[in-house]
């Protein structure tokens, strides 16, 4: 389960680390999640092998752009699951998804970030809280076929304010794709561009490739929000249904 897990979440991991040029430390609460080292001498597993996961009834996470000059810092909170819905009104984005997905429950999601189980209340908030990058939210569909995961990295304002996002993606494109390629993914195609949440664009990395004879369809999404770069992920194996899975988000008004 580890070793899938890191294959599906590595990739958004990657912008986070290279935002500001920064390597993981050891009081993240995710932990040593670096895809620099996670799977570079390890075979990929069959992209259809199962993570299981309950559905979710507490805190998760997303996410909205904001202007560049943007320099004030709102109150970090974590987004909540209702069923099939959840909501982040900090980074002003929902998501609702159907019936036939999961969303991680609030223990797998400490497990991501590497939180013990006996954090509860003011402590879990806190732990969060003074988190340099942490996972917020994973869903995946039951067939185990798509999975879309968010986690925030908390920037300085003023780092903040001068980073600009698609230049990253642009600078640090070898590094996605020697990624990949530990993770035993071929026929890797990156392209840079960006996509529509309602009304609002969102910078993107567009990725195609192949593990083990299945193809592999990926969107990065990232955007800037309240002292945080957020990332989304959303991957897909088989088919290409990224843009229907992208509609499942909205912009929360």
């Amino acid at each position: 389960m580890k070793k899938l897990l890191a294959i599906l979440l590595a990739l958004t991991m990657i912008f986070a680390f290279a935002a500001c040029g920064s390597t993981p430390s050891e009081e993240d609460v995710r932990g040593e999640q670096n895809v620099n080292t996670t799977q570079a001498n390890e075979p990929a597993e069959d992209a259809t092998n199962a993570i299981s996961g309950d559905t979710m009834d507490t805190p998760a996470g997303d996410v909205i752009d904001t202007p560049t000059e943007e320099t004030t810092e709102a109150e970090f909170s974590l987004g909540a699951v209702e069923g099939l819905n959840y909501e982040n009104k900090f980074i002003g984005i929902g998501c609702n998804l159907p019936a036939d997905w999961t969303f991680y429950t609030d223990e797998q999601i400490r497990e991501l970030n590497n939180i013990a189980t006996d954090y509860i209340g003011e402590d879990f908030k806190e732990a969060i809280a003074n988190a340099t990058i942490v996972y917020d939210m994973y869903a995946h569909s039951n067939d185990q076929l798509k999975n879309v995961n968010i986690n925030l990295e908390k920037i300085d304002p003023v780092t903040l304010a001068m980073v600009d996002l698609a230049d990253i993606n642009k600078q640090n494109e070898s590094l996605f794709k020697q990624t990949f390629e530990n993770m035993g993914y071929t026929n890797i195609t990156l392209e840079h561009s960006s996509v529509m949440i309602e009304d609002e664009t969102f910078n993107c990395m567009k990725t195609t490739a192949e593990i083990n004879g299945i193809a592999m369809y990926q969107y990065l999404i990232s955007t800037k929000c309240n002292g945080y770069i957020a990332n989304i992920g959303i991957t897909c194996f088989g088919t290409n249904q990224l843009d229907d899975i992208l509609s499942y988000f909205y912009l929360i008004k």
